[in-house]
Order: structure tokens, then sequence, then C-alpha cells
């Protein structure tokens, strides 16, 4: 069981008065021989003594409790000096382990070093599922929400004006990117015949040419309308015979073939249409000549001076920016989920495969640190800690003291008492029994005194 120092000074105190009340009672009122008197003396002075210690004591614990209260303010900010500046030595440690080659250097913090990276990531099994976690329940969710909420379009606009584009750059990309297009023979071959497949599936009808003989009939006046409306070139000195006559019989015949060309219309497939243009070579041409306009975009002659074909382009994104965020939110959601599905399997597997190369490297930090880049990195870190040294110190006191703030007086002496109570207690026995011992010696001397 364990003794309680308050029960124990307040029974010597206890003890103290009653014996010193006592013997004085005895002494007055009762015969004794010279021994047991000079005992009984003795005795006094030294419950006399217990009494004056352990009551001085009771008022001096007090009085401990009572001026930190009272002087709050200048009790912590010297405890915070004393704890940050003289006892931890915050700045003294801070420049200690600045120079961060020579610590890794000793051996012993090697050895913790490698300990340390070891329990982190102990197999590439264990990081991969760390790196997941972290993923699916801290990244994920937050990036899914952004993108599907966040509003481009304001972005886009500001990233898509020519003052703050480089469409010379942008322009020269893209035209590599078109030339290095263009000459994959193999890759455009396999295009070829995957348009060929797809066209012969489309008909004139699919992509928007009239297959009503009513539509084609209206069409073909109107071009030949448009056709007899013409000015003659300037090589050209009249229109042909057909053109001057008019709506002949030649141009009711040509009517009269509407009927016949919306049935073609409706069987022809793109394939046999434009099989002339759907080759290997066609398409490499016409990616060189697309290529051409834009890196050379004065040659195009329907553009001004003050255009900028690339430009024009870039900007047209705006249109798919406006459409994405007038989607449905439940396709936009389930459109983002799967182009995340698509990039983070692959975007995990190598963050984990270049964290645990760097990982493979710490495990022999004497080799890394033989490094140029390691050495001028730990400088760099080093110099900036150090530099840093007195901000932390500060830091440091202004945390500590921030936190007996919060505890007001009160709660700060009442830390004290929670952390020397027991310690001050027990002064007050010390005090108690060193008083009767003390007293009892001053006793003995004034008996030898008296004789």
């Amino acid at each position: 069981m364990k003794l309680n120092p308050v029960y124990i000074a307040s029974t010597i105190i206890g003890i103290s008065i009653v014996g010193f009340l006592a013997i004085s009672w005895m002494l007055g009122h009762t015969e004794f021989t010279p021994e047991t008197e000079q005992l009984l003396i003795v005795l006094r002075h030294g419950c006399e003594g217990a009494l004056v210690g352990g009551i001085c004591d009771f008022i001096a614990v007090k009085s401990v409790y009572t001026a930190a209260r009272e002087h709050f303010p200048s009790l912590r900010d010297n405890t915070t000096r004393i704890v940050v500046q003289d006892m931890i030595q915050v700045r003294k440690q801070v420049e200690d382990i600045s120079d961060l080659e020579e610590l890794l250097h000793n051996s012993q913090h090697q050895a913790r070093f490698i300990s340390a990276v070891e329990q982190f990531a102990p197999s590439k099994e264990n990081l991969d599922q760390l790196l997941r976690i972290l993923w699916n329940e801290q990244l994920r969710p937050h990036i899914a929400a952004w993108m599907i909420n966040y509003k481009f379009e304001g972005t886009a606009q500001q990233f898509t004006t020519r003052h703050e584009i480089n469409t010379d750059l942008f322009r020269q990309g893209a035209v590599e990117l078109l030339r290095d297009v263009a000459n994959q023979e193999q890759d455009n071959t396999q295009l070829v015949e995957k348009l060929r497949r797809l066209a012969s599936d489309v008909t004139l009808h699919d992509v928007g040419v009239p297959s009503e003989p009513a539509a084609v009939r209206h069409l073909l006046e109107k071009l030949y309308s448009h056709w007899t409306s013409l000015e003659p070139d300037a090589d050209v000195t009249e229109k042909p015979f057909f053109a001057r006559m008019g709506h002949t019989l030649i141009t009711q015949c040509i009517v009269g073939f509407s009927p016949a060309i919306a049935e073609k219309v409706k069987t022809i497939n793109l394939e046999d249409t434009f099989s002339p243009l759907l080759t290997e070579e066609t398409l490499k041409d016409t990616l060189l000549a697309l290529a051409e306009k834009i890196e050379h975009p004065e040659t195009v002659e329907s553009l001004t001076d003050n255009h900028d074909l690339l430009a024009d382009i870039v900007s047209y994104w705006l249109v798919f920016v406006r459409a994405w965020e007038d989607l449905a939110p439940e396709l936009r959601t389930d459109i983002v989920e799967e182009i995340i599905r698509i990039v983070e399997t692959p975007a995990l597997e190598l963050l984990t495969h270049q964290i645990w190369d760097l990982r493979m490297q710490l495990l022999t930090p004497e080799k890394l640190l033989e490094q140029e880049g390691t050495k001028a990195l730990l400088t760099t870190l080093g110099d900036t800690l150090k530099d840093q040294a007195e901000t932390i110190e500060q830091t440091s006191v202004r945390l500590l003291q921030q936190q007996f703030d919060d505890m007001g007086q009160d709660g700060f002496v009442d830390m004290l008492q929670r952390n020397t109570k027991s310690r001050l207690d027990w002064i007050k026995v010390n005090g108690s029994g060193w008083g009767f011992v003390l007293g009892s010696i001053v006793g003995i001397v004034g008996l030898f005194l008296a004789h």
C-alpha cells in the first residue's frame, strides 16, 4: 500500500500538538524524577520543533501554488524558455542534425534509417496495398468529384486566348506528329482497311445526301440555276451553249432523272463512291498536306493575314467543354469513373515500381551518399534547416506558451499540483521530522547549558 505523504505529515503535526500540550501540562502539574523531567523537556522541544517545521512547510507549499496563480504570465514565459532553450535545447538540436550527410554516414543512424525504411515498406506487395488504400480512400473520391463538378469553361477560356498559348510551339508539335503518323505505313494500311469496312456499311443517304425524288429534283434545279447565273471567267468569252439555253428539253431530261438518282442514293455506299480516295497514298498525302497548311498558315487562301489556323482549331475545344458540362450528371459521373478506372491501374503500378526502386536504393545509404545529386540535396536541406533553427526555436516557445494560455491560470496550477504535489507533500513530512530532531537537540543543548 502506497503511503500518502499528506496523511503522514498531518499525523506528525497532530501528534506534535497533542504531545506538546500534554507534556507542558504534565511538567506544570506533576512531580517527576530529574531524569524523567529532563526527558520530557527534550520531548517537548522535539514536539515544538516538529509542530513549527510542519506548519511552516504547509504554508510554504500553499504559497507556491498561490504565487504560481498570481504570477502566471511571467512563470509561463520563464517556464517555456527554460524548457525549450535550456532543457530541450531546440536550436542546438536542429543545428546538430542539420549536417545530414555526416549524420547519415553514422552507422548507427544508418541502421535506424534502414529499419524505418523496411518498416514502412517490408515488401513490394505491402507497398502496393498501402498505395491502393491511400488512393482509394483519400485521393480517388476527391479527384473524381473535382472532375465531375469542375467548371472547365472558365479555365479553357483563359488558356485558349492567343496571348496565353504559344501557338508556334503547338504548331510545330502538330506538324511533327502529323508527318510521323503519315509515315506509319503498316498502321495506316490497317486504318484504311477499317475505314473501307465502315464505308461499306454507310450509304450516301446515311450521311445526309437527299434520297427522296422531290428533294433530289429541288437540289438539281438549284444547282442548275446557280450554274446559269455564273459570270464567265476571264479566259472564257461566253457561257457554254447549254448554259445559255435556259430551261430547255435537256434541262427537263436532267431533272427527270431525279427518281433514279434518289434510288441510287439509297443503295450506293461510301466505299463505292470514295474508293479512289480510301487508299494509303491518299491518307498519307492528306496528312502531309494538312501538316503543310498548319506549318505555313499563310498559304491558306481562305484565311486572312490576321488569322492563325491552329489557334482557331484549339479555341474550338471550348465547344466540346460546354457540351461536356451540359451532359447529364449521371452520364458524366459514369464517364469520369471509367476514365479513372482505365488510368489508375497502370499509374499505381508505375508509382509502386518507382517507390520500390527508391526504397531499394535507400537500403544502401552509403552508396546513395556517394551520388553527387544526393550530396547536393542533403547540403541544401541542411543549410535550409540550419537557417531555420532560430525560427524553429521561437516557434516552439510560442506554441508552448499558447498551450499554457489555453490552460489558463487554474489549469496551469492544476498541472503543477498533479506533477509536484507528491514531492512537496514529502517536504512537509521532512519538515516535521527534521523539526522534531532539531527541536530535541535544542532541548538537550539547553539542559547541558542549565547545568
